[in-house]
């Protein structure tokens, strides 16, 4: 089954060419947006991702801008399209784009690569990125795109670090004449975004992605108030005491379930 969706902005009061177009293209139900503005809600589009859920079924637009209004917003319904199972149809002056539900959505967001390129040397450049063990390669490869930035190099280096590179990326990324830049560098931004998240990597002076161990006791402040009495723990009496009276705690609990389980009286069963 073939779903529409189309877009206008309030400026653009004239969603009919949009309209005409997708019936044009066999869609059997289309839904129009007239939004303006990034953090506008989408109605018509939740309305068009609920018809649109079997495998087979298409998602058709007239343009990729439609769809998306930015590129981690794209590539997030992409994912979901593919996770479906339902193929994503561009409809652009007159041509079909079509990928096969087998085809990672992510070599549509090529096209934005001159876009975030504008704003990508200046974001990294200010940052102070630091980063756990876990995260280490992806840091190094932050690095690496920091350095072809500011020297103007386009070929990403033969032993630029990959191994964060995730399956669903490796397509794109790895291409048969080298590592393409534009990916390796969406891709490394992608999973920053997921490292910051967990906290794998971290901001120095930034209060929302700061380093774990920032929320942590400094050494001297805890050994202060262990002395003072003044540590808000859950136990008074020590960690040994606490441990104990758990370890009897769970003695107990378990004679009252072999007891119940004797007499065949164990909830559920």
């Amino acid at each position: 089954m073939r779903i529409g969706y189309g877009r206008v902005s309030t400026r653009d009061q004239h969603p009919e060419a949009q309209h005409d177009a997708l019936r044009a293209a066999g869609c059997e139900q289309v839904f129009l947006d007239t939004t303006s503005g990034k953090l506008a809600s989408r109605p018509e589009l939740d309305k068009a991702l609920l018809s649109a859920n079997r495998s087979g079924d298409q998602l058709v637009v007239t343009k990729l801008d439609r769809l998306g209004r930015s590129l981690e917003n794209l590539i997030d319904l992409s994912k979901t399209l593919q996770e479906r199972g339902v193929d994503l149809v561009v409809l652009d002056q007159g041509k079909e784009l079509t990928r096969p539900a087998n085809e990672d959505h992510l070599s549509l967001v090529s096209a934005h690569f001159t876009t975030i390129r504008r704003y990508t040397p200046a974001f990294l450049a200010v940052l102070d990125l630091q980063a756990a063990p876990a995260a280490q390669d992806l840091l190094a490869a932050i690095k690496v795109i920091r350095t072809m930035n500011t020297s103007g190099a386009r070929k990403v280096p033969d032993d630029a670090p990959t191994s964060f590179t995730r399956s669903r990326w490796k397509t794109l990324v790895f291409a048969e004449n080298g590592t393409d830049r534009g990916f390796y560098e969406f891709c490394a931004l992608a999973e920053l975004k997921n490292a910051l998240r967990s906290g794998d990597m971290w901001v120095t002076g930034s209060r929302q992605f700061r380093d774990f161990d920032d929320y942590l006791l400094a050494g001297s402040d805890y050994t202060a108030m262990k002395y003072a009495g003044g540590l808000p723990l859950v136990t008074a009496n020590g960690g040994e005491e606490y441990l104990k009276d758990r370890l009897a705690l769970l003695s107990e609990r378990l004679h009252q379930v072999n007891a119940l389980a004797s007499r065949d009286e164990l909830p559920g069963c």
